[in-house]
């Protein structure tokens, strides 16, 4: 009885470390997710300026 008592223990504490590994990749793959996301708003946000400001540019040129 003793013998199935501690496998038991040990199934139990094996399936508790799984769960607390795939915890972990989960989280990391969706930490790097919203940084490739907040890298990407980023990027467009800097195009959009530089484009406004070349609009502004040429439109100042034809102006003159």
């Amino acid at each position: 009885m003793e013998y199935f008592v501690s496998h038991f223990w040990i199934l139990i504490g094996a399936a508790l470390f799984v769960s607390f590994c795939a915890f972990l990749w989960w989280y990391s793959m969706d930490k790097n997710a919203r940084l490739k996301r907040e890298r990407a708003l980023a990027r467009a946000e800097e195009v959009r300026k530089k484009k406004e400001a070349q609009q502004k540019a040429n439109s100042e040129m034809k102006e003159k």
